[in-house]
């Protein structure tokens, strides 16, 4: 029986394991994307600096040419990011999801995996789906 919970196997590895945190490899969308022009005053997303940061979620406030300026939940000024992403659109397919939830991994996907926030991301292949 197919599930919703990726088993991913990481390179050298002759098993594969459930991660708590699976993420498509790619990690966001760059700053640089086309797809960032889509964006407007209003739109919420996730934005963070690099690979290894968290996601925050915010308000785009302006575009500052590719770059939207956004306003974190909480914050009272705006900042410039580079990797961001529609709130829910999955951007790039690259919504970290808690493995367990639904989303847009599949088997053959290259993913980055971690059991925690403190954890170090690691790349693996998804070898199986389990439920």
């Amino acid at each position: 029986m197919r599930g919703d919970k990726p088993v991913v196997k990481l390179a050298g590895q002759s098993r594969g394991f459930t991660w708590t945190f699976v993420e498509p490899a790619g990690g966001g969308v760059p700053a640089a994307a086309p797809s960032s022009s889509k964006l407007s005053p209003g739109d919420r997303v996730r934005v963070r600096d690099n690979e290894k940061e968290d996601w925050k979620e915010g308000t785009v406030l302006s575009m500052s040419g590719e770059k939207p300026t956004v306003k974190l939940d909480g914050q009272t000024r705006g900042f410039t990011w580079n990797f961001f992403e529609p709130v829910g659109s999955g951007g790039s397919g690259a919504e970290v999801k808690p493995s367990g939830s639904s989303g847009k991994i599949s088997v053959g996907d290259k993913v980055r995996v971690r059991d925690n926030e403190k954890e170090d991301w690691k790349t693996g292949t998804v070898s199986d789906m389990r439920g």
